[in-house]
């Protein structure tokens, strides 16, 4: 399972629009929630109106809030932050 909360169970009809992709169903009604952060993690809106931030509170508050969600995955793939050398 990807996102938690595409539509269904969870659904929010307002915030960021995430998506829910089943990859295997061995018809278990328990799910793992894979959450992909990818980038920079920022609090700054970017296009789609909505910060980074935004849309993984909301990502995991729409796993949350769905009960056949037993385990969330964080799937980070984001650079490390470079330091400024004083010297």
């Amino acid at each position: 399972m990807s996102p938690a909360a595409g539509g269904g169970k969870g659904y929010h009809s307002y915030g960021p629009r995430l998506e829910e992709v089943t990859i295997r169903d061995d018809n278990s009604v328990n799910k793992i929630a894979v959450v992909p952060i990818e980038g920079i993690i920022t609090g700054q809106v970017a296009d789609g109106g909505f910060s980074m931030v935004t849309v993984i509170k909301e990502e995991l508050k729409r796993a949350r809030d769905d009960h056949e969600v037993k385990a969330v995955i964080l799937k980070v793939d984001s650079p490390r932050r470079r330091s400024a050398r004083v010297g």
